[in-house]
């Protein structure tokens, strides 16, 4: 996971693209939820609808 590629503000319209900037495999079910926590360990983030 190379958090450095993130930039404060960066807007990220969904999951895969988030993982393509991240350069992480895109999963999903409970290794989605585990990569989202892992995340949150690294930077703030919040969804919006």
């Amino acid at each position: 996971m190379k958090v450095e590629n993130l930039k404060v503000g960066q807007v990220v319209k969904n999951y895969k693209e988030l993982c393509t900037v991240l350069e992480i495999k895109v999963c999903g079910g409970e290794s989605k939820i585990s990569q989202m926590e892992e995340l949150s360990r690294h930077c703030t983030y919040h969804k919006k609808r």
